[in-house]
Order: C-alpha cells, then sequence, then structure tokens
C-alpha cells in the first residue's frame, strides 16, 4: 500500500471550507469600541458606560435646546438639519423623517455603514431610546434605522415609558433587540440615528450596539470547497490502495 502524503492537502481543504465560515457577513466594529469603521453625521460617540455602544443625539451642545439646560451632546457637534441635509447623508429622500404632513422633522443625527453580506444572513442589533421629552404626541422624538434606502422606524418617545432616576433624560424604552434577514448578496448599507420632531426642544438619545450580519446557511462558495476536499480526499485513498 503506497502512504497518502496528499492526505493532509485533502484535509486541509475541509478544514479551509469549514474555517473560512462566511466570507461575506461583515460588519466593522458592530460593539462600537470608538466609531472605527462607521460614518457619522451630527452628534455622535462611542460610549463605555454600561458596555460599548453608539450614542446619537438631537441635542445642540451647551444645552440651549434644552428647558432645564443640561448639555446632552456628546461629541461637541450639532445635530445636522433635517428636510435636506440628514437625509442626504442617509440617501433619502429630502423631508423623508418628517412622520407626517404635521409632524416635521426639525434636526438629527445619524451613524452610517457600507458592509457586505451572503443572501440569508441575519442582521441584528440591539437599541435603546432615552428622552428628556415629556410625553407629547404632538412632539415625539424618533428612533430609525435605514438598511439599503429603507427607513424603518424603530421606535419614539411615546414609547418611552421607563422612568430614570438618574442621568441625562427622565424615560428610555429599554434596550430591544432588532433583527430581519437580507434578500440579496453583496453590498448593503446600514444607518441608524435619532430625530427631533415638531420641535427644537427637549432632547432624544439613541443608544445602539451589537451589530452583526451573521450567514444562516454555508456559502456557495465555501460549499465547493467543501466537495473539492471530500472528491480530493477521495481519489486520495483510491490510489493509495493501488
Amino acid at each position: 500500500m503506497k502512504p497518502l502524503l496528499a492526505l493532509p492537502v485533502a484535509l486541509s481543504a475541509i478544514v479551509l471550507a469549514f474555517g473560512a465560515g462566511s466570507a461575506d457577513a461583515q460588519v466593522a466594529n458592530g460593539n462600537f469600541s470608538g466609531l472605527a469603521g462607521w460614518s457619522t453625521d451630527g452628534d455622535a460617540a462611542a460610549a463605555s458606560d454600561g458596555g460599548d455602544h453608539l450614542v446619537l443625539t438631537n441635542a445642540y451642545p451647551g444645552g440651549v435646546d434644552d428647558a432645564d439646560g443640561v448639555d446632552r451632546n456628546v461629541s461637541g457637534t450639532p445635530p445636522d438639519s433635517a428636510g435636506g441635509n440628514l437625509e442626504d447623508f442617509l440617501g433619502l429622500p429630502a423631508n423623508a423623517l418628517d412622520t407626517s404632513p404635521t409632524l416635521q422633522a426639525y434636526e438629527g443625527s445619524a451613524a452610517m455603514q457600507a458592509f457586505t453580506a451572503a443572501a440569508g444572513s441575519q442582521l441584528s442589533f440591539q437599541w435603546n431610546l432615552a428622552t428628556a421629552e415629556a410625553p407629547d404626541a404632538t412632539t415625539p422624538d424618533v428612533a430609525f434605522v435605514v438598511i439599503d434606502g429603507r427607513l424603518i422606524t424603530l421606535g419614539n418617545t411615546l414609547s418611552a415609558t421607563t422612568a430614570l432616576s438618574a442621568g441625562d433624560y427622565v424615560a428610555q424604552t429599554g434596550w430591544a433587540t432588532w433583527s430581519t434577514t437580507l434578500t440579496g448578496a453583496g453590498a448593503h448599507t446600514i444607518a441608524f440615528g435619532v430625530a427631533d420632531i415638531g420641535s427644537y426642544t427637549d432632547s432624544s438619545a439613541l443608544l445602539v450596539t451589537g451589530v452583526s450580519a451573521t450567514s444562516a446557511v454555508p456559502e456557495s462558495s465555501m460549499l465547493a470547497m467543501f466537495g473539492a476536499g471530500l472528491a480530493l480526499l477521495a481519489i486520495q485513498r483510491r490510489r493509495g490502495n493501488v
């Protein structure tokens, strides 16, 4: 019997097929250890209190737009104006952030990233909306996500019903997990944002962490590698038995 000298090669192909994982499921810095990998517009920062996360606010520096004078701005950069500028950054039509013909978006902040993912990948993240607003149906600040140009509302300040006894905000929605399945393979974009609706006063903040895109099934390229490895292994076994 001949020694199976090439057997490690075949096994290597199989190991590579499994070990490569999904090469197309990548979101950079999804836990926001700093803001590397993300483009931002307006007031955005990475915070480490209670775990690393993104913070976006619609607050001006110095607390000039809050009745209590508290400075809730986290970066020193003011929020961007809606109705054009912020929407342009997000790739949305002008006034897309208005929640109704009578509820205009005035200002806000956002963070965005382009990434690649396999078809069927599960995109998920955790979010929380904190606010200094009293519940008011005429001025509900809104938190949102934009995926591949599609605007999706996560929640507004009317759903921030958990009171806070400390910190800069009076209430929050509490942390929640959001997920969706990506249907197309290749390039995708994701953006998070918060906007002042109906007024400039009483700021809110969107917190985000755990952004990931996970492939649910092996990619075709990985399956091809696995098949090639098995075929090579079979050939070597037959040669070894000659």
